[in-house]
């Protein structure tokens, strides 16, 4: 089990503090299960929630949405399928359809055991399958600017800025993120626009 100390900020206190600070007018959920997040965003203009299953508004899969989209939005938060394949293609989606000062927030990037980093097998409690992986492919971007917040599982957050020091991590697997998650580029809540 890796140690992680996280603080006691949520996920749902991340998106408020972007939406606050985006003047938002345009918001879209990838992954609303049973309406946690979902249900505590308000007075949006223009909000998309989708989930193949339940919760949201639009019943179908991320791909199926972003093929069909024409929207454009401020802040994108991403909570849905996580395999490491499919939350890369909803971050490159997204990365497309964000406005100029938007920004990309990702739940669940640091499992602190391998149980819960298995994208094979949905364990009791906490499942965050293998995004993992995908901090350390954000970090290396020199397109984007990619912070990993020590919040709620690890959240992601991504904005369009040209990124001067691109790391150069290797493709993770379980011992490589063991051994290299404290190189990621992590931050305390209170740390965010800095």
């Amino acid at each position: 089990m890796i140690e992680i100390k996280f603080g006691n900020q949520s996920r749902l206190d991340l998106i408020h503090f972007f939406i606050a600070n985006t003047a938002c007018k345009s918001y879209l959920e990838i992954g609303c299960d049973k309406n946690q997040v979902w249900d505590k965003i308000k007075n949006i203009k223009t909000m998309f929630g989708v989930d193949p299953v339940r919760g949201g508004n639009m019943r179908m899969t991320s791909d199926q949405f972003f093929s069909q989209n024409k929207h454009t939005f401020d802040v994108i938060f991403i909570d849905g399928l996580h395999t490491y394949e499919q939350v890369k293609r909803d971050v490159n989606n997204s990365l497309k359809v964000l406005n100029q000062n938007g920004v990309i927030l990702i739940h669940d990037m640091l499992p602190r055991t391998k149980q819960m980093a298995d994208p094979n097998k949905i364990c009791k409690g906490a499942w965050l399958g293998d995004v993992y992986r995908l901090a350390f492919d954000l970090a290396n971007r020199d397109d984007i600017l990619f912070k990993l917040v020590l919040i709620d599982q690890g959240c992601g957050v991504v904005t369009k800025q040209n990124n001067p020091n691109p790391a150069n991590f290797e493709k993770a697997d379980w011992n490589y993120y063991c051994n290299n998650y404290k190189k990621l580029p992590l931050i305390e809540f209170n740390d965010i626009t800095k």
